[in-house]
C-alpha cells in the first residue's frame, strides 16, 4: 500500500507477527538488524495499522514486530540467519 510493505505476516499461537526481512553480503555498510532505524520501524507500523483495518478479523490479537536478519559471513555461500523476536 503507500504506507508501505510487509515482508511476512504470521501466526505463532494467537500473537499477530510482522515479520521484516532484512539482509547483508557485508557489514560496510552495517549489520541487518541496524538497518532497521527509526524511521523503518515507523513505517512497517504504519503499514500493519493498514493491514489490520483491512483484515479486521486480527484486530483482537496481540501483534509482535520480528525482523529476520541474514548477515553473510564466507566466500563459500554459508549465510547464518538470525531471527529476532520482538525486534521493536
Amino acid at each position: 500500500c503507500k504506507a508501505g510493505e510487509l515482508d511476512l505476516v504470521m501466526l505463532d499461537q494467537s500473537t499477530l507477527v510482522f515479520i521484516e526481512v532484512r539482509a547483508r553480503s557485508n557489514a560496510v555498510f552495517g549489520s541487518a538488524a541496524s538497518s532497521i532505524d527509526r524511521h523503518k520501524q515507523r513505517r512497517i507500523r504504519k503499514t500493519a495499522a493498514v493491514y489490520l483495518h483491512q483484515f479486521r478479523q486480527h484486530n483482537h490479537r496481540i501483534c509482535r514486530f520480528d525482523t529476520v536478519c541474514i548477515e553473510h559471513h564466507d566466500g563459500r555461500g554459508k549465510n547464518r540467519l538470525n531471527w529476532l523476536k520482538n525486534a521493536f
